[in-house]
């Protein structure tokens, strides 16, 4: 992400000689850090016997390096909008802008990034490769929305997590930069449409360093609102300002993805997850280079959406490498032959049917 955000900003060549150099020491510390964490890392696993185990604490060891990267990447950000606005000064605070976009105290660098390696060895290896061809051959094909669906306890989230991962990588020689949302069934006020919009236009801003254009339609849009308290109209303003944000990046060669969870848990039940489906792939309908996926429920009266339900055959899979994975810890596992772990793990995958819960 550190990487996409400096190497979008937009005629970083043309500016100042002082932006361009913060910029060049951002990139060598952080190529410096991951020299740092790969030496740490096998300094402490190479004196390692069979059976041994250590404890490794990243924060106490990098933590500071991290933030004073972030620090640094946040000063750099600042220079550019203060070059890319001159004296063109805005009603609305830039840091105002993304308050009201997103209010809710996010978490700290430190915690998202290491949120996201727990993320990934929680997931066991081996699991959710079988969707890359699907998403391979969307990407690739004319239909500009997919719809992954099934059950409760098939995976869903951890497969959405999977190919957002996936896709800050480049995938057959394509890069994409994602705009996610994960609708929560734990609080309607954000399960909304609205909260959805909001959060892309955020992503946006924020891989839109000197965007002032954007900038300038997002205070407008707040302008009128605290005047009216129109919602429904707020909400239509940020969908078209999307629109108009990502044509523009799209313009100087961005693919996008947007990418959403669980909008089958929206306030307001399936009518109002098709309308939410329908404003979506309004948003992106005349876009030559943005694609949408959602990962939800069975959603009845979708259109013009390919759909793939998540199987059993997959799952199964997935959740075989999963306990075989899981078990591998426990020391009673090795105590039985091959076979008979194989037939245990056989058993608990029949039993489960297609189910992880």
């Amino acid at each position: 992400m550190l990487l996409s955000t400096i190497s979008r900003i937009r005629d970083l060549e043309r500016m100042p000689n002082h932006i361009k150099e913060a910029a060049a020491h951002i990139l060598c510390e952080l190529v410096h850090l991951v020299g740092c964490i790969a030496s740490y890392y096998r300094q402490k696993i190479s004196n390692l016997r069979p059976g041994d185990s250590i404890t490794i604490s990243f924060d106490a060891a990098f933590g500071q390096h991290i933030d004073d990267i972030w620090k640094a990447k946040d000063d750099l950000c600042g220079r550019v909008w203060q070059w890319s606005l001159g004296v063109k000064t805005f009603s609305i605070s830039l840091k105002s802008v993304r308050q009201r976009l997103q209010p809710s105290a996010g978490p700290s660098v430190r915690n998202t990034l290491y949120d996201e390696v727990s993320e990934h060895l929680d997931r066991s290896e081996d699991t959710c490769n079988w969707i890359k061809d699907h998403l391979t051959g969307f990407l690739n094909g004319k239909d500009k929305a997919l719809n992954f669906w099934g059950g409760a306890g098939v995976g869903k989230s951890v497969l959405a997590e999977w190919v957002q991962e996936r896709l800050a990588r480049p995938l057959d020689y394509r890069s994409y930069s994602v705009l996610s949302y994960n609708f929560p069934w734990d609080s309607p006020k954000e399960a909304t449409s609205l909260a959805c919009v909001k959060s892309f236009v955020f992503q946006l801003l924020d891989r839109s360093v000197g965007d002032v254009e954007l900038y300038g339609r997002l205070v407008q849009a707040f302008e009128t609102y605290s005047k009216t308290l129109n919602a429904e109209g707020l909400e239509k303003t940020l969908w078209d300002t999307l629109h108009t944000g990502l044509h523009a990046s799209e313009s100087v060669g961005t693919s996008f993805v947007l990418l959403t969870d669980g909008c089958d848990e929206i306030t307001g039940g399936s009518k109002s997850a098709v309308t939410f489906h329908k404003t979506l792939q309004g948003c992106v309908a005349d876009l030559k280079r943005t694609r949408i996926i959602t990962f939800s429920r069975k959603v009845d009266g979708l259109k013009d959406v390919k759909s793939f339900q998540i199987n059993e055959k997959e799952v199964h899979e997935d959740i075989r490498s999963h306990l075989k994975q899981t078990l591998s810890k426990s020391r009673h596992y090795h105590n039985v032959t091959h076979d008979n772990r194989e037939n245990f793990i056989n058993d608990l995958v029949a039993k489960s049917k297609g189910s992880f819960l």
